[in-house]
């Protein structure tokens, strides 16, 4: 699919309303100019239509998150999405102040403190558009007075000076919201500290912009003719812009062209102050980077993304040697160990001679031993760089401690740090030598996530893009929750819950692609359980409409999902759509919360949540529920974050208990207490007062027979007790099965 570019570009004289800043004189006229310049039939590259410009009244916060949302649902990984504001900004006295306003036409400074999302707040930019968006996005922010605010606000509500926080400049808050934590591929921003008018009656624009501009049109332009953000970046630290005190420029760019301007003449930007010394661009620069090439050959030489098997088919070391021989151009491999206080060769790729090997092998004895006396072997590859002359890389046993790999070069032996990014990645290629090509594609990125925390965006994109094709290959298979009776023909399927299988053969799920998300953050977080939830809907749809049940009204189906994607709007409009498209009737769909995410705020995006998370929580449920007709369950209670607080402080219709609890001593008083809380639900009529109550992963090995849970008054339980495996299709339970389960809950099988 070819590149679209996106953009959103807002400009707001106003100050917004009940407040004391001045109107701006030309944030208006900032916007259409930078508008015009990107949109530019000859020389700019963004298409009109796909760009959207709000000016004055137009510019609300409601009509800039619409046009924001407008782009994320079609959006590819190929796509561009550019936002710029030349306005106001606003760091709130009320806490929290690391999430600041930009001030649209509407801000009403009077009530943004009890109404925030009615603003347009920066958690929002970065939680619901930049980590949504599927492509790169870049930030221009000009704003004026967006630091230490002394007057904003009516009397009324104006702390004395006495009272006053120390309040964060802006471009501090960008820097914590952006720098190392989210997917903004280039920014430019530019906050004062102080002073309220950072605007030019002689240029008619707002400094930033004004210098933006010039750039634009030929002044940052590379040796190609273009204007790139990354030249853009450079250009705005070398130009001579130069500030007022407290006055500075954040930036840093990537290669997103905007303009070019092939032949447009230049102009000197106008002088606004004493030199460029003063002038602040801080690129931010990523450790990485100057690996990112060998990494990304690596990468393509190992794995192809349209395999979906391991990259060979045998389990020989041979074969493992010569896959890594090939993708790191050596001529060829071997592993040795030690023997009787020796060295010796245990397989190798027959291209080189075992004294050679040997002979380097003795030169770092010392090396070697340390890791064979832990048991590990050593994997040596023999290779011949461009420059001559041979080098060994030395990999200890990477199955078993993937951390410690070395490379060693030509005599006298050179030692590279532990950890260096190459050898890393050849040390988890080497562990995940046996797993399917995109599985084992992700575990090599996630390994250098861990060690090298934030890595360059191409590296986050890559593993992003094979974690979704990796989640959309899995296979949606549906486990029933049972109904519990003493008479065979009363017991049954109460509802189905959705789960992910590698395969339809498979009896568990691929735990480690759905944990892998949680390396990532909560972009990757919400991509899982989108794309899994979409398509546990869709294929239930098609399982009912093909079972044997299909004449009947769809029985009740879960799907797991984690706190943050219920936070995130992006997940919620993916499930509005599927629900829309299956036509499943309402309250159909119940959401279980999973127990590995605490309700809790994230610092910097998420705001008022006090004093009680799980009642701002609550009311996320509520708007959700109203929107979706969907209900709500607690699942896995017992285990992580899954508490007895969550019972009684969220409106839930369904609490799952795990199947550790019933290994717990006091296992039938706990589940006591759960039935008691799930019977006398606090509120008020808005869930049934007879939530229901399901033990998970019974089977007939479970320590606590079903009877005696059936006398304790658990109703339904969901495992392999019905000897159904959890399929594509939906089984439903034959007489001699309903039989077994009424005589298990009798408490009259043998067998039990």
């Amino acid at each position: 699919m070819a590149r679209r570019q996106f953009a959103v570009i807002v400009g707001a004289d106003s100050p917004g309303r009940r407040s004391r800043l001045p109107a701006l004189s030309y944030a208006e006229a900032d916007a259409r100019a930078v508008h015009a310049a990107l949109t530019d039939p000859v020389t700019g590259t963004f298409d009109r239509a796909d760009s959207v410009l709000l000016l004055g009244a137009q510019a609300t916060a409601g009509e800039v998150k619409k046009a924001l949302r407008a782009h994320l649902a079609e959006s590819s990984p190929s796509d561009l999405l550019l936002f710029y504001f030349a306005g106001h900004g606003h760091v709130p006295h009320a806490a929290p102040h690391d999430d600041p306003f930009l001030v649209t036409s509407d801000l009403d400074f009077d009530t943004i403190g009890g109404e925030p999302d009615s603003g347009l707040r920066m958690s929002f930019l970065r939680r619901d558009v930049f980590e949504v968006f599927r492509g790169s996005s870049c930030l221009i922010l000009d704003c004026c007075h967006a630091g230490r605010y002394e007057d904003l606000g009516s009397d009324g509500d104006r702390p004395s000076s006495a009272a006053r926080p120390a309040l964060p400049a802006l471009q501090d808050v960008v820097d914590r919201l952006y720098l190392g934590t989210s997917r903004l591929e280039s920014a430019l921003y530019a906050c004062p500290a102080s002073g309220s008018v950072r605007e030019s009656k002689q240029a008619g624009h707002g400094l930033l912009t004004d210098a933006i501009l010039t750039g634009l049109e030929g002044a940052a332009a590379g040796q190609t003719g273009s204007v790139t953000f990354h030249d853009l970046v450079s250009y705005l630290g070398n130009c001579g812009l130069a500030t007022a005190p407290g006055y500075a420029v954040r930036g840093w760019g990537r290669g997103a062209v905007l303009t070019r301007p092939a032949g447009a003449t230049q102009r000197p930007t106008a002088a606004y102050g004493p030199g460029p010394e003063d002038y602040g661009i801080e690129p931010c620069g990523n450790p990485l980077d100057g690996s990112l090439p060998g990494l990304q050959k690596l990468l393509d030489s190992l794995y192809r993304r349209t395999e979906r098997k391991p990259p060979f088919t045998t389990a020989e070391p041979k074969a493992v040697l010569e896959w890594l021989c090939r993708a790191v151009e050596a001529q060829g491999a071997a592993r040795v160990s030690t023997a009787d206080d020796r060295f010796e060769v245990v397989a190798d790729t027959g291209q080189i001679r075992h004294d050679d090997v040997l002979a380097l092998a003795a030169q770092l004895r010392g090396k070697i031993e340390a890791e064979a006396r832990s048991g590990s072997s050593v994997v040596g590859y023999l290779a011949s760089p461009p420059s001559g002359g041979p080098r060994l890389l030395a990999v200890a046993d990477a199955r078993r401690r993937p951390a410690d790999i070395r490379v060693f070069s030509d005599v006298p032996v050179a030692l590279l740090d532990i950890g260096e990014p190459l050898p890393m990645a050849l040390a988890a290629a080497v562990s995940s030598a046996h797993h399917l090509a995109l599985d084992a594609e992700i575990e090599v990125i996630t390994a250098l996530r861990r060690r090298f925390g934030r890595l360059p965006v191409p590296l986050y994109d890559r593993c992003l893009a094979a974690y979704r094709d990796a989640l959309s290959s899995v296979v949606i298979v549906f486990e029933p929750v049972i109904l519990l009776s003493t008479v065979g023909q009363h017991v049954g399927i109460h509802s189905w819950e959705a789960l992910a299988r590698r395969t339809a053969e498979a009896r568990s799920a691929p735990f480690w692609l759905l944990e892998v998300a949680g390396h990532w953050g909560d972009q990757f977080v919400v991509e899982r359980d989108q794309i899994l939830a979409v398509s546990a809907i869709s294929a239930y749809t098609v399982a009912h409409n093909d079972g044997p049940g299909r004449r009947d009204a769809p029985r009740p189906l879960s799907l797991n999902v984690s706190v943050r994607s219920l936070l995130n709007e992006g997940y919620v409009d993916a499930l509005h759509t599927a629900l829309r498209k299956a036509g499943l009737a309402p309250h159909t769909v119940t959401l279980e919360i999973s127990e590995q995410d605490p309700i809790e705020p994230h610092p910097g995006v998420d705001t008022d949540w006090a004093p009680n998370p799980n009642r701002y929580f609550q009311e996320q449920l509520r708007s959700i529920a109203r929107r979706l007709q969907v209900n709500f369950a607690i699942d896995d209670f017992g285990v992580g974050h899954a508490s007895l607080d969550r019972i009684a402080s969220l409106e839930v219709t369904q609490v799952k208990i795990d199947r550790a609890v019933l290994s717990h001593p006091l296992a039938i008083d706990e589940i006591d207490l759960v039935i008691k809380l799930a019977q006398d639900a606090p509120f008020s009529g808005t869930v049934s007062n007879q939530r229901t109550v399901v033990v998970e992963g019974y089977d007939d090995a479970c320590p606590v027979p079903l009877h005696k849970l059936y006398e304790h008054g658990v109703r339904y339980v969901q495992g392999y007790i019905s000897k159904v495996p959890a399929s594509p299709k939906l089984m439903f339970l034959d007489a001699e099965h309903r039989d077994h389960i009424a005589a298990l809950v009798r408490g009259s099988d043998a067998d039990r």
